[in-house]
């Protein structure tokens, strides 16, 4: 139970679907959630995870040899490249920090939370570095950030909460930048899917030859977080570092037999991200016809908007939409952000479409009836 004390609009990840549930008494499956980044159509392939039942006598294999091979393909990297299984990214995040220990880790922001919660969590000291204008990395604060007790760079790309994509000629320097100055590079690319051209930006075949580690997921574009499964792509030898610290048997087998079937999964793949473009692109249009909003240019299934209303701000506008079950997130604790910003995923149309009639019901400026406390 979340402590009635706390505002919802502070919440981040599925906690907030369920506090929203609590508090205003709506059946946890009538919210839609536009916070969580995840794909709003379960793939049919796991609906009948029933199938995996006889099988639960079993311990994972704890080498995730048949799994770590759908990756490799999912992910279309040389076989030499080596793959770590984590409960999700989430736990290689923090595996990541505890090995670079209690030194400075770089942080480009706005960024995911949790790499500031990872280093934070082992006594280590984040360093953030604030984008350009355009959400672009700032390469150069980036070097002049680098200091005698710099021990790694962390960044996501195509980046959470902005959606931008990093140019792939950045990625590449900073690559450079770690193999010069002995640093490690975590690159996340868990949205890499739904851009476009994922495939060209992706670096997962340089691990294997730089200090360079590549994270992905199966939760963003199967929509299924529940089954926490994520990896990382590194060199042999970096892998064995990070097998040493992990904990045996995290990865149970629902998420190790589900995420083999996902990955062969290709029919749904297409379908997702094709989906994804096309309700993207009439979601941006109906936003940019509100001349209090402004949207930013996405590569992912999410939308960072601006609210350029100075009367209103991203918690008012979370607690008028939490109170008929929608939930967006609210951004104005990110760092680099600010009270004027919140991050919508891309839904089905049905439910883009009833979003975007409950922001029609703003009225603009502000009125004291959007102003309550949740």
């Amino acid at each position: 139970m979340i402590d009635s004390k706390t505002p919802l609009s502070q919440l981040h990840g599925g906690e907030v679907e369920w506090a929203v549930s609590q508090r205003f008494n709506i059946p946890i499956e009538k919210i839609i959630s536009f916070a969580s980044t995840v794909s709003p159509v379960v793939p049919e392939s796991i609906r009948d995870s029933s199938l995996f039942f006889d099988r639960l006598h079993l311990y994972p294999p704890n080498d995730y040899s048949q799994l770590k091979q759908e990756i490799i393909k999912y992910q279309r990297v040389e076989h030499d490249v080596a793959v770590v299984v984590g409960c999700g990214s989430t736990e290689l995040i923090h595996l990541f920090a505890q090995l670079m220990g209690r030194g400075e880790v770089i942080i480009p922001v706005p960024t995911y939370g949790e790499y500031e919660a990872a280093v934070n969590k082992i006594g280590g000291t984040p360093v953030f570095v604030k984008a350009q204008d355009d959400f672009a990395l700032n390469s150069a604060a980036i070097k002049r950030s680098i200091s005698k007790r710099t021990k790694a760079i962390m960044i996501c790309n195509p980046n959470n909460p902005t959606g931008r994509l990093f140019d792939r000629s950045d990625i590449d320097e900073l690559v450079e930048l770690v193999d010069r100055t002995g640093l490690m590079l975590l690159v996340d690319e868990a949205y890499s899917c739904f851009a476009s051209q994922n495939r060209r930006y992706s670096v997962g075949n340089l691990v294997r030859s730089h200090n360079l580690i590549v994270l992905n997921s199966i939760s963003k574009l199967f929509g299924v977080p529940s089954l926490r499964l994520g990896w990382a792509l590194a060199s042999g030898e970096t892998a064995k570092i990070i097998e040493k610290a992990r904990i045996p048997w995290m990865v149970n087998n629902l998420a190790v037999w589900g995420g083999e079937k996902l990955l062969l999964d290709t029919n749904y793949q297409n379908e997702i991200t094709s989906l994804i473009a096309s309700q993207k692109k009439e979601l941006v249009s109906a936003l940019q016809e509100k001349s209090w909003l402004s949207v930013f240019p996405s590569e992912t299934n999410f939308l960072l908007v601006k609210i350029l209303e100075p009367d209103i701000t991203a918690t008012q506008l979370f607690q008028h939409l939490a109170r008929k079950g929608i939930v967006i997130r609210d951004c104005t604790f990110m760092r680099g952000l600010g009270d004027h910003f919140f991050r919508i995923t891309i839904r089905t149309q049905a439910q883009n479409r009833m979003l975007i009639s409950e922001l029609d019901k703003m009225k603009v400026p502000s009125s004291p009836s959007i102003i309550t406390n949740c």
